[in-house]
């Protein structure tokens, strides 16, 4: 790496000390120049980033090219090739990066920041959870995040309670499906789950979720079910904070 840096930055018998230095400054280049752009990005509202930081990174080794320049021994123009080189390095180092984040984080897990105490005290705010995107066999019990209903650009964390064509019920502080109690040892405090009267039945594509801290949890028991593709992903493990 140390040869490569001081040939394709054509320094004259570089020696090892001044060859890492070459290396490390490209590092930090990159680097650097990858989350300011991000950052820029995330600041304007724009949502895909990585396609930012990949321009980072390619504008990363033009910004390392000019602080490098006294140590050229041609013009720009007479060494295009350099550049060339260093533009397709940075487009691959871009890709083998960022196509497989974007990926993974669409299609197999997402991380996901709990907020609020609606889910304590299992799920406590601040937890940094992983999500799985891949298994969509949703199955009462399931913690799962999803659109809020009335608003998607908002996402709740929520305990999957009823699935599709079922009957909810919410009495005497207890959750009934299918005129049967539900038993959710779950719960810190059993028997304070408390609604309006009524009865709500599930369609073939609904789910009815609830927040473990029934008393400070706002849910179905407020805006209704959730429709399957407004699900996001489930809960899969904890990466930080600890989990009951």
């Amino acid at each position: 790496m140390l040869y490569l840096s001081s040939k394709i930055s054509k320094i004259p018998n570089a020696t090892f000390k001044t060859s890492f230095k070459i290396a490390v400054l490209s590092i930090i280049c990159v680097i650097g120049a990858s989350l300011v752009v991000g950052f820029i990005a995330a600041l304007v509202g724009i949502t895909q980033k990585y396609i930012f930081y990949a321009i980072g990174v390619i504008l990363g080794f033009y910004i390392f090219h000019l602080l490098m320049k006294k140590y050229y021994q041609t013009q720009v123009l007479k060494n295009l090739l350099v550049y060339l080189v260093q533009t397709a390095i940075g487009i691959l180092i871009s890709l083998l990066i960022v196509v497989p984040i974007i990926y993974i984080r669409m299609n197999v897990g997402e991380p996901f920041v709990v907020a609020g105490n609606a889910m304590n005290p299992n799920f406590t705010n601040g937890q940094y959870v992983l999500l799985n995107k891949t298994d969509e066999d949703y199955s009462r019990g399931d913690v799962v995040v999803h659109k809020y209903p009335n608003d998607p650009s908002q996402f709740f964390f929520k305990r999957i309670i009823g699935l599709p064509g079922e009957k909810v019920e919410i009495k005497n502080g207890y959750v009934y499906v299918n005129d049967l109690q539900l038993k959710e040892d779950y719960l810190p405090t059993p028997g304070n789950t408390y609604s309006k009267p009524g009865v709500v039945v599930l369609k073939n594509d609904e789910y009815f979720v609830l927040g473990d801290n029934r008393t400070a949890s706002s849910d179905s028991r407020v805006w209704g079910p959730v429709a399957k593709d407004l699900i996001i992903g489930k809960y899969w493990k904890t990466m930080s904070g600890k989990t009951k």
